[in-house]
């Protein structure tokens, strides 16, 4: 997926059991956005009423490259259900220098 640098995206996500299956009920779901510096840009932030898919919305802030090595994000998701398993998924996707940073 790429994102053009300074802009919002909007990123899918679904979590699965162990078994492969869309989880039914999801206890707390929580993720972080992590440039490819390693650098943490959105701590651990909950998500009210999550379920096992849904959207997360990346502010155009969070978007913004530091340097011109600075092209990746990720995003962190970790997931409790059944009210102790826990899964965890990492999604990432390229920003495309629009600023000529």
């Amino acid at each position: 997926m790429r994102v053009e640098e300074g802009t919002t995206a909007f990123v899918d996500y679904e979590m699965r059991d162990e078994d492969g299956e869309l989880i039914s009920v999801v206890n707390l779901l929580e993720y972080k956005v992590t440039s490819g510096l390693g650098t943490t840009l959105v701590n651990w932030t909950s998500v009210a009423g999550a379920t096992a898919f849904g959207r997360l919305t990346i502010s155009a802030t969070t978007n913004t490259r530091s340097s011109s090595g600075d092209n990746y994000r990720f995003i962190t998701i970790r997931c409790t259900y059944d009210a102790t398993k826990k899964c965890t998924k990492e999604i990432d996707y390229e920003l495309s220098d629009i600023k000529g940073i």
